[in-house]
């Protein structure tokens, strides 16, 4: 059976570093990059 992982917030940090194992232990895997929030989105 295939493994595939969806990880999110691959694009830094710990996303990156479980997508890079997850690819060296032979999973295939699909990564998105976290949204960031419209400039002025938390003060608002």
């Amino acid at each position: 059976m295939e493994q595939i992982a969806l990880v999110t917030g691959a694009d830094r940090g710990l996303g990156l570093a479980l997508c890079a194992g997850l690819l060296e232990r032979g999973w295939r895997a699909r990564s998105a990059k976290i949204a960031s929030a419209p400039p002025g989105w938390l003060y608002a």
